[in-house]
């Protein structure tokens, strides 16, 4: 799909010099970090808005459908970026934190 051609070429790119991808790494778990910390808050929210039978509570329900989605991409960039270095060092175990 063209949609995604600029996003995965990108990917590529970061994917095969070693400095860019430890700052891609860098950056993929702080969005990890950041996308699960909002899911968990979307996900207190909308139990306290469905608990209360709230309106809006399908609205929060979504949206913490979408940051752990958010939250499983994250983490599977990381996991892919540390299988490449590891794979760039030739073999070496990767960076796990």
């Amino acid at each position: 799909m063209e949609l995604f051609k600029s996003s995965d070429e990108a990917f590529a790119r970061n994917a095969t010099r070693a400095e860019a991808r430890r700052n891609a790494v860098a950056k993929a778990r702080l969005n990890r970090l950041m996308t699960l910390g909002a899911a968990v808050v979307f996900c207190l929210a909308f139990a306290a808005m469905a608990w209360n039978r709230a309106p809006s509570a399908d609205v929060f329900g979504f949206l913490t459908l979408v940051n752990f989605g958010l939250f499983l991409k994250s983490d599977s960039d990381v996991k892919l970026l540390l299988v490449a270095q590891a794979l760039d060092d030739d073999g070496a175990q990767p960076e796990v934190s």
